[in-house]
């Protein structure tokens, strides 16, 4: 039997979940933990159907970003734009329809943040490729919300939660072990 290794993601939720653990914070199962799971689970279905009107609902942004956003349909156009660099491409687009095998596990909640890890595949020249990540929420209210509110730069919150979000490769080492 292969001997696995934990990518980047895992380890990080690894790692939060003994810190969380020694500060008394909660990692177990419940109401508030099944909702942080759902509001992930959500997130993958937008991510798949590219539903950026649907991704506003669901994200808090930096009061500053908030200001410059008129509304979730100029949101989802300019957040469009910005996926395809204005239309000329249209490969996060082709990956993000190749979205497969989404799931979430081990939440770990310190006070108004979540962390939810994530894998999924993608397909990347006709081949899957496992992905683990961990997604951020934030507490607003009654709901979690992707946390996009940590920059004042729309773009750069993005950019980090997405890839924070979807991951980093599972390979195989030369070892046969996964790194």
């Amino acid at each position: 039997m292969k001997l696995k290794q934990l990518s980047f993601g895992f380890l990080f939720a690894s790692t939060l979940l003994m810190t969380s653990q020694a500060l008394g914070q909660g990692t177990s199962e419940g109401p508030e933990y099944d909702s942080a799971k759902k509001q992930v689970i959500e997130l993958f279905r937008v991510f798949k159907t590219q539903d950026w009107k649907r991704l506003y609902d669901i994200s808090m942004f930096s009061p500053a970003v908030s200001k410059t956003i008129k509304d979730r349909e100029t949101f989802a156009v300019d957040f469009a734009k910005g996926v395809t660099n204005g239309g000329k491409d249209d490969t996060f687009t082709k990956v993000m329809s190749t979205l497969s095998e989404t799931s979430v596990g081990l939440v770990i909640i310190e006070g108004k943040s979540a962390y939810v890890s994530t894998s999924c595949k993608i397909a990347v020249s006709g081949q899957k490729v496992p992905l683990v990540g961990i997604a951020k929420l934030i507490k607003v209210g009654e709901t979690w919300k992707w946390d996009l509110s940590f920059t004042d730069d729309a773009e750069k919150a993005a950019s980090t939660r997405t890839t924070e979000f979807l991951g980093q490769p599972v390979t195989e080492s030369k070892s046969g072990n996964q790194a």
